[in-house]
C-alpha cells in the first residue's frame, strides 16, 4: 500500500522494533524513553516523501537536502549511501519524538535522497 498522508498502519512495541539492539546509551533516543516503556505499543505510521524533506531540513537547518549531505563524514556517507541501494528503505521504521528524528536519521536522509517515503514511531505517543 503507498501512502500519501500519515496513516496508521498497524502498532509495534521499542523491544520488537529493536530487538534487544538498542541505541547506544549516550544517544539521544534515551532522553525520551524509560526502559519500562519498552512494551507499551506506538503506532507506525508512513511519512510522505514531502512531509520527509521538510522534517530534515528543520531538523538540520537546512535549505537544501544536499547541504545535510555536505555534512556527512565518509563513514556517515557510506551508511547513507548502502542504505540508498536497499530497495525496502520505505519499509524501514525510523524514531521520531515529537518534531525530531531521534533515531535512524541515516535511513531518512537515504528515504530523502531516493524520493521515497518512510515509516516510522513517535514515542510523544507515550507522553509523560
Amino acid at each position: 500500500m503507498r501512502a500519501h498522508e500519515f496513516i496508521t498502519e498497524n502498532t509495534t512495541t521499542i523491544q520488537s522494533l529493536y530487538g534487544g539492539n538498542y541505541p547506544d546509551r549516550d544517544e539521544q533516543f534515551w532522553d525520551w524513553i524509560r526502559p519500562h516503556e519498552f512494551e507499551l505499543p506506538l503506532t507506525v505510521g508512513t511519512m510522505p516523501r514531502h512531509k520527509l524533506m521538510i522534517q530534515l531540513l528543520g531538523q538540520y537547518r537546512a535549505e537544501h537536502i544536499y547541504e545535510i549531505v555536505d555534512m556527512l563524514d565518509d563513514d556517515q556517507q557510506e551508511i547513507v549511501d548502502r542504505y540508498r541501494s536497499d530497495p525496502s528503505i520505505g519499509n524501514k521504521i525510523i524514531v521520531l519524538a515529537g518534531d525530531r528524528i531521534i533515531d535512524g536519521n541515516h535511513r531518512a536522509l537515504a528515504a530523502a535522497l531516493n524520493g521515497s517515503s518512510i515509516k516510522y514511531v513517535d514515542l510523544a505517543e507515550l507522553g509523560d
